[in-house]
């Protein structure tokens, strides 16, 4: 995949940093646990101890496997990109074991052996009308967009099929773990990670929470047309980007953003005339909790009104509603699914 460039070294070493100490910050956790295991009287602990002490010894060895994993992402993006040397001097609000963890159940999601119904639900559908639209002889000369990529299967998916593909994504843990899969640089089913380690409710057994998931599933192909251009994407993509690419593909996507009505209105303005959108995803609004910023929450209804009446996009595919796996396993009782809005519509010539 082609040069991705970073213009936020700080960002980037804290990032590298936080990756560094997710072990210890989750045997911190676990020492929790065993502190409050122990204030336990002595005999509800003989109840448990000996189910309780193999899991906590497993979880410790399965953190250090997410750690020799996560090293050797961090080690690869400090080799083949270009940044400063200077140290960070803060960790970022996400530097903790748990956001590490879901960084983690995405890569399962994309890469692993295990999560192909994952791929098959999410992915496919998105795939099998994208060939449906566009015949194999006209797709050397599309150039398609898909923004919020996270670690990349999707871009790459689509690259197979002759397009040439832009991987777009703000979150650093994303773009720089997204590098080492997409350009070749682990050997097929090199590593074993535990996604679920530090996921303490819910579980049927021990070996259940400690069921570890093998990555990558596959070698990729070295012909394939992909490049990347990172950052935020109604930052990334302005005024030098107006009617650029042929094809805009959000996958859980467009409810990333505070308002969805900007994220809609930088697709079409990105879009060539006649352009098509492909949208698969729920609207899980990421920011409807936070106090800090301006943000909305529209219905699907009111979504599609803008969409076709206000912008007036023109329906290729009519939406459907289809049931989306999303980084879900059956070793958990909670199972994470949704019920999510398919369709196509098109940029007026």
């Amino acid at each position: 995949m082609g040069d991705q460039q970073y213009t936020n070294d700080s960002m980037y070493r804290d990032v590298c940093n936080a990756m560094s100490s997710y072990s210890s910050n989750g045997n911190f956790r676990i020492d929790k646990k065993l502190s409050n295991f122990r204030k336990l009287p002595i005999y509800q602990q003989d109840y448990l101890k000996d189910a309780f002490y193999e899991r906590v010894e497993e979880s410790r060895n399965a953190l250090q496997a997410n750690q020799a994993f996560l090293n050797n992402a961090r080690e690869i993006s400090e080799e083949m990109f270009q940044v400063s040397e200077n140290k960070p001097t803060s960790y970022p609000q996400s530097a903790n074991p748990k956001f590490l963890d879901s960084i983690l159940r995405q890569v399962y999601r994309e890469w692993s052996v295990e999560a192909v119904e994952d791929r098959r639900t999410c992915f496919d559908p998105i795939l099998d009308v994208f060939r449906q639209i566009y015949d194999e002889n006209l797709r050397p000369d599309l150039v398609v967009l898909v923004p919020g990529a996270g670690i990349g299967r999707l871009v790459y998916e689509l690259a197979k099929t002759g397009c040439q593909c832009v991987y777009n994504d703000s979150d650093m843990y994303s773009i720089i773990i997204s590098y080492g899969f997409m350009n070749n640089k682990y050997q097929k089913h090199e590593f074993q990670i535990y996604p679920w380690v530090n996921v303490w409710s819910n579980n049927y057994n021990n070996s259940s929470a400690m069921k570890p998931v093998t990555v990558p599933d596959i070698i990729l192909d070295t012909d394939v047309n992909m490049r990347a251009e990172v950052g935020d994407f109604l930052a990334c993509f302005k005024d030098d980007s107006f009617e650029r690419f042929d094809c805009v593909v959000t996958c859980f996507f467009i409810d990333t953003m505070p308002n969805i009505i900007n994220c809609i209105e930088r697709i079409q303005y990105v879009l060539k005339r006649g352009g098509k959108w492909i949208n698969l995803g729920p609207l899980s609004y990421h920011y409807e909790d936070d106090a800090k910023s301006v943000h909305i929450e529209p219905t699907f209804e009111e979504i599609q009104h803008v969409i076709l009446n206000c912008l007036n996009f023109q329906v290729v595919k009519e939406n459907t509603f289809i049931d989306c796996l999303y980084s879900d396993t059956k070793c958990l009782m909670n199972r994470n699914f949704y019920n999510c809005p398919f369709f196509v519509v098109q940029k007026p010539f």
